[in-house]
């Protein structure tokens, strides 16, 4: 090869290089790949923890700010099994949570959370940990239910207390459309919804037996459970992360599968658990 064509050769590829770097940044951008959940968590060795505080779930003290409970034991289970340190990095809302793993201020919500479908577009969850009983509740003098019939609360003379946002409030509407309804912020204390009835501006409040039995026992004989042939829907307790995060999810199913599979799930419920049965549990694969 001449040498005039050799530097006409060498002067194109130089343009070319050129031209691609600096007008198709674009293209050079597509190949980095973006950090998952998981590889932050097993880069670090850092858990981070969203949670929320609801007894026996979580506790704080209040003078310490030390968290306990189920979900902080299982977790601290789940740490020794894996060598990974959890960090409690952020207390969430049942209205903010998924704004959280979104902004990814944290790795997973730590403390189960009831896994219903309306949540299926932005969050991936895992195996049921265990479950809880979703029930009407009325004022303890309460004398117009009688039937064990769910269809009676389906009328425009009963008034159903909710909170913007809870599952619950999805699920009453969609289950009892002829009934009105008070509907509070998300940002309400649940013992807020349940004063609407105690209070007579509402008939029926939407609960789980946990709650039933935490609200009960500073606040006895306020209300009590309409008692149906059935729940209105039976919950279950699970870990949540955000949806895509598909490693880290199937990481923290394998861990609830091990705390089902040693017992160790059944001795936690049993340790934090006020009344014995507030919590049902996961049936063996094998039963």
């Amino acid at each position: 090869m001449k040498l005039v064509q050799l530097i006409l050769v060498v002067f194109l590829a130089v343009i070319t290089a050129f031209a691609t770097t600096r007008y198709w940044p674009s293209h050079n951008a597509a190949l980095v790949v973006q950090e998952t959940a998981f590889n932050r968590v097993t880069s670090t060795g850092v858990l981070r923890c969203g949670y929320y505080v609801l007894p026996p779930v979580t506790m704080r003290e209040p003078n310490t700010g030390k968290l306990s409970g189920l979900s902080v034991d299982m977790m601290e289970y789940v740490a020794q099994k894996t060598g990974l340190k959890v960090e409690w990095s952020e207390e969430i809302s049942f209205g903010n949570w998924i704004a959280g793993l979104q902004a990814k201020r944290f790795d997973a919500v730590c403390t189960p959370m009831w896994a219903d479908v309306t949540y299926n577009r932005a969050a991936k969850f895992t195996r049921s940990m265990f479950y809880t009983s979703v029930e009407p509740f009325i004022r303890s003098d309460e004398t117009r239910f009688t039937s064990t019939d769910p269809a009676q609360l389906n009328k425009p003379d009963v008034t159903i207390a909710v909170q913007e946002g809870n599952v619950t409030a999805s699920l009453a509407r969609t289950l009892f459309p002829l009934a009105k309804f008070i509907e509070l912020p998300q940002n309400s204390d649940y013992g807020t919804v349940v004063q609407e009835v105690i209070g007579h501006k509402a008939d029926v409040v939407i609960w789980d037996r946990n709650g039933f039995f935490q609200y009960n026992k500073n606040n006895p004989d306020k209300i009590k459970p309409l008692h149906l042939d059935q729940p209105l829907k039976v919950m279950p307790f699970e870990l949540a992360t955000l949806q895509g995060e598909i490693d880290l999810r199937d990481f923290l199913d394998g861990a609830v599968e091990d705390t089902l599979n040693t017992g160790e799930m059944d001795r936690l419920l049993k340790k934090w658990e006020d009344i014995p049965g507030a919590y049902l549990r996961a049936a063996k694969p094998y039963q």
